[in-house]
């Protein structure tokens, strides 16, 4: 892992010869608010500084949809959903996030990618363990080639919810014996990693981040909960080299 600097943009990039992961932070106030009027130049310019034909993304709805992107579809911001996979050369597919959890599996021996938002709406209605059986059925993915990497989010430290979500969460029979509240605070983080691990994914597959998207400083993020209908947004990507 890495925080360096592309365009105007501070990210978190794990990279290595067959893929790099990003997630993007508010350094100097940098944004992908896909609401904004410039948000989709700010796109452009990151896919030609990455050599990317471009970035595909989804109109996030908080579903548990799953949109399979097979062939060069112009589907930015056109098709409703919250997880998109793909098997395309020179595409980044991405997520905004802005206090919900980024998760980004990659199978590089089927030469697979997937973005995915899960917030608590997906997360409980399992949008990652979904998106993970979708890549095994429709791309012939094995759960021992995948690697997960959870971004940035309000974890557990910051993250308070009502006492009948937790209810809500404690009631799904995945998450009957997994440490995932803390009092009224809930650990999105953990209820993720078991719907990983009911997939037959195993811990050192998984990468999580260190960083909350409420109370981090170095470096700082975006933050609904926060800021409120002032902020901005941060863009999780992955793409193939």
């Amino acid at each position: 892992m890495q925080i360096k600097t592309i365009g105007e943009s501070e990210v978190i990039s794990y990279e290595n010869d067959e893929y790099e992961v990003m997630f993007s932070t508010a350094a100097k106030g940098t944004s992908y608010n896909i609401s904004m009027p410039d948000t989709k130049l700010k796109l452009d310019d990151l896919a030609r500084k990455l050599n990317l034909n471009k970035i595909s993304y989804l109109k996030q709805i908080h579903s548990d949809k799953i949109v399979l992107l097979k062939k060069d579809d112009n589907i930015q911001g056109q098709v409703e959903g919250d997880a998109i996979i793909t098997n395309l050369d020179k595409l980044a597919i991405g997520v905004f996030t802005a206090d919900c959890v980024p998760v980004i599996a990659v199978d590089t021996c089927n030469h697979v990618i997937a973005a995915i938002h899960s917030g608590w709406k997906g997360t409980i209605n399992n949008i990652v363990g979904k998106t993970i059986l979708k890549m095994q059925t429709d791309f012939q993915c094995k759960v021992e080639n995948l690697k997960i990497f959870i971004g940035p989010h309000n974890k557990v430290c910051c993250y308070e919810v009502s006492e009948e979500l937790i209810m809500q969460f404690k009631s799904n029979d995945m998450f009957e014996n997994q440490p995932i509240n803390q009092d009224r605070y809930l650990n999105l983080e953990q209820c993720i990693i078991a719907q990983c691990t009911n997939c037959g994914i195993l811990q050192q597959q998984i990468t999580t981040s260190d960083y909350c998207t409420f109370c981090s400083t170095n470096p700082i993020f975006h933050s609904y909960r926060k800021d409120k209908e002032k902020s901005g947004r941060q863009i999780s990507l992955i793409y193939l080299k």
